[in-house]
């Protein structure tokens, strides 16, 4: 069981820690600093803020946590409701959490953008869709990873509690 707990909370840990520093890079690159003449790229705003050495460490930590837990569900053959409910809990969690903050830092950097943009060319009218934010940001794939993680984590939680009511 500790095990299962230490890897959950690392995979938590790891799955927020590159969330919220995706969100800070967003944050110090486009929201502080605008630059209304040149597109936005996420790989290159991540270097700019020297953040990759940060990234990897997360990375690497979700990567062990979801080890961790994988190496006991394989010693469980399956068996054991509450290791799922945990990591599925966990899981979900953090998808939704990451998933949260990084669209919510996008828009807010999106309008800084925008504002800095309107003060430059006030003549332009810009039409934007709820999704321009994410598409400007370029974190389509980042979302689309953090919500594969969440529906994981939702079907590990569902699966161990449909084997709790089993049981009991």
């Amino acid at each position: 069981m500790k095990k299962i707990i230490f890897g959950s909370v690392m995979l938590f840990t790891g799955i927020l820690g590159v969330a919220f520093l995706i969100a800070v890079v967003i944050i110090a690159e486009d929201y502080h600093f605008p630059n209304t003449h040149e597109p936005f790229v996420l790989q290159q705003a991540i270097v700019n803020q020297q953040s990759e050495m940060p990234l990897l460490i997360f990375l690497i930590i979700a990567i062990i946590g979801f080890t961790l837990c994988l190496w006991r569900f394989i010693e469980n053959q399956g068996k054991g409701h509450k290791e799922k409910i945990i990591v599925g809990g966990s899981m979900l969690l953090a998808g939704v959490l990451s998933m949260a903050t990084l669209s919510s830092i996008s828009r807010m950097a999106g309008q800084s953008y925008l504002r800095q943009l309107r003060i430059d060319r006030p003549y332009i009218m810009y039409m934007l869709t709820r999704f321009w934010y994410i598409e400007r940001h370029q974190l389509q794939l980042p979302l689309f990873i953090l919500a594969v993680i969440a529906v994981v984590g939702f079907a590990l939680l569902v699966w161990g509690m449909i084997e709790m009511h089993k049981e009991s």
